[in-house]
């Protein structure tokens, strides 16, 4: 491409006339300078626009210049109105609106920045800063400096991890690497969690929560604590067997006074939950016949038409000597139960403690 070099050319575009109407090329039309320089100037500037310059004074014009800068810019890009049905291109390798390189076969760097580079066959760096897609079918995704290096592997939405699994993905993640294959995981310096799917697991270094609301991150209805190993829910319900290695924890309702009238007709008490206790006492000289039986009604809301309840009962007279005890529950009723206790032998000033646990509580 070249401006026009004669001994007779003019060193200034000439200023544009709007002599005549616009019309086209007859047998006898006589085409004006302006009309050349208008057709020259259009090809220059596309020229020159797209990057490359004019030849200059001694240089030896080409006849491909405008092809050289235009075709990378279009033979990797082709589009139709309904259908491009399956079309080839003659580059296939494409950066479009980045700072970036595409160097694999079928590569892509779409609105990256920062020196991406797409460098895996079939791999593409998207909207991202800084990053790399070095495997076969590879995607760095709204990423800064993430690598993925695998092949079928993504980063998303992440900075400064690398995805080294074949077939894993990278999610929300800073500082994080996953080096296992066919995984989805991510974490906050350093992998927290990871689902597994040739492994069909699911793995938590803290807490899961279950149920209320994502967007107050709070009412949680489960809550699984990876780090104490806690199961915290409303109830549990298990059509098989339920193995507890260490024992069963649930809440006891206590109370450190000692009720009162409790040899005659005590006075009901409230333990609302599956556990509790109540605590009688005598001093003085009194004793507790041998024989004679004493109860306390208990009122409490986990009490059902079904539930089972187990109560024990412990003594110790006048401070000291702990004696046998008889007890059970003489009744039961939604919301209410009565124990009682009866001694195998007289005692003086006993001190009488009920414990009691409820099987088939009430669902709060």
């Amino acid at each position: 491409m070249d401006r026009v070099r004669t001994p007779d050319n003019v060193p200034a575009l000439p200023a544009y006339t709007a002599d005549g109407t616009p019309g086209y090329f007859g047998a006898t039309t006589e085409v004006p300078a302006q009309w050349f320089n208008i057709m020259t100037e259009e090809i220059a500037h596309v020229v020159t626009g797209l990057g490359d310059t004019l030849p200059g004074v001694g240089d030896t014009p080409v006849d491909d210049q405008l092809w050289t800068v235009l075709g990378p810019r279009v033979q990797g890009i082709y589009s139709h109105a309904t259908d491009t049905s399956l079309a080839s291109m003659a580059h296939t390798r494409v950066v479009i609106g980045s700072i970036g390189r595409a160097s694999g076969q079928n590569s892509a760097v779409l609105a990256s920045e920062a020196g991406s580079h797409a460098s895996g066959t079939d791999s593409a760096v998207i909207a991202s800063y800084g990053s790399t897609s070095s495997g076969e079918n590879a995607v760095t995704l709204g990423t800064s400096a993430a690598v993925a290096s695998a092949n079928y592997s993504a980063v998303v939405g992440a900075s400064a991890c690398e995805c080294s699994g074949e077939h894993s993905v990278i999610l929300a993640a800073y500082e994080t690497d996953l080096d296992s294959d066919w995984c989805v995981g991510g974490g906050y310096n350093g992998l927290t969690w990871l689902i597994n799917s040739s492994a069909g697991s699911i793995r938590c270094n803290s807490t899961i929560y279950v149920g209320g609301l994502c967007s107050t991150n709070s009412g949680e209805k489960i809550t699984l604590r990876g780090i104490t190993g806690e199961v915290v829910c409303a109830t549990v319900s298990a059509s098989g067997l339920v193995n507890a290695d260490k024992g069963v924890v649930v809440d006891c309702a206590t109370s450190a006074s000692n009720e009162t009238n409790p040899w005659s007709s005590p006075d009901p008490v409230t333990r609302n939950g599956p556990s509790g206790t109540a605590n009688f006492f005598m001093v003085g000289g009194s004793t507790w016949t041998s024989g004679t039986a004493i109860s306390l009604p208990v009122l409490n809301s986990s009490v059902g038409a079904d539930s089972l309840i187990f109560v024990n009962a412990r003594c110790i007279g006048g401070g000291v000597t702990t004696y046998p005890i008889d007890c059970g529950v003489s009744a039961r009723s939604a919301g209410q139960f009565t124990v009682w206790a009866r001694p195998s032998s007289t005692i003086t000033d006993p001190s009488l403690t009920w414990e009691w646990f409820v099987l088939n509580p009430v669902a709060p």
